[in-house]
């Protein structure tokens, strides 16, 4: 009737790191920005996820406020609040991991079918390093060709990919994990297992190693 003010509910807020320029660049962090709107109706195949862990990796500060939206962050681990009425491999409760546009946020929206359950053995910090960095290096090695036996040469092998492809190098068999970067972090590639390493600073040792490797 006339005078009388219609009312909403309260709109829910949460963190989250925010990108400042269409552009992406710089982190705004704020507490005050509104959570995702979820209908299991609508968002018929997606999971609504309280975020207990997220990662960063450099795509997320490259790729632009209209490719990805404006909270920042793809990697996060988290327990499934609410499920689309067409997901059946989930549940509310489920502790799940996996790729969701502003994982960087106390809650995010994901595709039911790029996320699955965390296993007991991996701490929520853990689960959420592993979706970019980890799926990166696996096309790469399936590009290769690796299988039981094979020789790797991974360059860059210090970073968050070339650590996750030393692992599943391992991890499919390779016998061969040659791992490039620099003399500072050779430790850290061996015990992560690679079974040779270059260190791309000294330009002697490097040149020697492709010379004496061309062709294998």
């Amino acid at each position: 009737s006339r005078g009388t003010k219609a009312t909403h509910p309260t709109q829910k807020i949460m963190r989250a790191a925010i990108r400042k320029s269409i552009f992406g660049g710089v982190a705004s962090f704020t507490s005050t920005n509104p959570e995702p709107a979820f209908s299991p109706s609508k968002n018929s195949n997606e999971v609504l996820v309280s975020v207990k862990s997220a990662a960063i990796n450099p795509v997320d500060y490259k790729l632009p406020k209209f490719v990805v939206g404006s909270i920042f962050g793809l990697d996060f681990s988290g327990i499934v609040e609410e499920v689309g009425k067409d997901v059946t491999d989930f549940k509310v409760g489920d502790k799940v991991f996996g790729v969701a546009k502003g994982a960087l946020a106390d809650k995010a929206v994901s595709d039911a079918t790029r996320i699955c359950k965390k296993t007991d053995d991996l701490t929520f910090l853990e689960a959420a390093a592993l979706p970019v960095a980890y799926v990166t290096g696996l096309q790469g090695l399936k590009v290769g060709k690796v299988t039981e036996g094979s020789s790797v040469l991974i360059i860059g092998a210090s970073g968050g990919c070339g650590l996750a492809a030393i692992h599943l190098s391992k991890a499919m068999g390779a016998t061969r994990i040659v791992a490039i970067c620099s003399g500072k972090n050779s430790q850290l590639v061996k015990d992560t297992g690679a079974t040779e390493v270059v260190d791309y600073t000294q330009e002697s040792d490097l040149k020697k190693f492709f010379a004496e490797n061309e062709g294998k």
